[in-house]
């Protein structure tokens, strides 16, 4: 394992279990800084299929409302704020606009894995506090300069592993780790998200 990989790990096992919270909310929660009275969440990256989600997460989120989304193709972000419970989202075809944006304090980066560090460590160096979809990048140089911007900024960062804390999957966790299923030396898994 690499030294990225071990510190995305580190950074991560910080994190709780959650009760009836999803991972999404939470990350929302934790990553919503308290110094302002309003916060303000843009889903600020990619108007793709994963983006709904993420926007549902914000919906549910007291005090946190989604200001812009991202994407190079104006009638993708377009279409994805006339369908949000947030209608007064801006459309934004010109990343630096999010970066500039000083009433943007968090940043969810939902474009294609591969692309993640090309827009999560220009908002890091911002002063934006990060969500971004997993996997956090898809090399080890990419992954440590996602991470290497945010300590450099002192921002939060959180990688979208919501599944971690659904009951089916800590019921899974759990009878693997009492030893109630024996030994474990393979298992596989299939779960439909779409």
């Amino acid at each position: 394992v690499g030294t990225g990989s071990q510190r995305a790990m580190s950074s991560m096992s910080s994190l709780a279990p959650l009760s009836t919270e999803t991972l999404a909310d939470a990350q929302v929660r934790a990553l919503t800084p308290s110094k302002k009275p309003s916060h303000t969440v843009p889903l600020a990256i990619g108007a793709g299929v994963i983006a709904a989600s993420h926007i549902h997460a914000i919906e549910k989120c007291p005090d946190t409302r989604l200001v812009a989304i991202y994407d190079k193709d104006s009638d993708a972000a377009g279409k994805r704020v006339r369908e949000s419970p947030f209608p007064d989202a801006k459309v934004v075809t010109d990343f630096t606009d999010i970066v500039n944006d000083d009433s943007i304090d968090v940043v969810d980066v939902t474009v294609p894995s591969g692309l993640h560090a090309e827009f999560a460590a220009p908002a890091a160096r911002a002063g934006k506090h990060l969500i971004v979809e997993k996997p956090l990048e898809i090399t080890l140089d990419a992954v440590d300069r996602i991470i290497d911007a945010a300590d450099v900024a002192g921002v939060k960062l959180a990688v979208s592993f919501q599944k971690r804390f659904m009951p089916g999957y800590c019921a899974a966790r759990d009878a693997v780790g009492s030893g109630r299923l024996g030994a474990m030396v393979f298992g596989n898994a299939y779960v439909k998200n779409f």
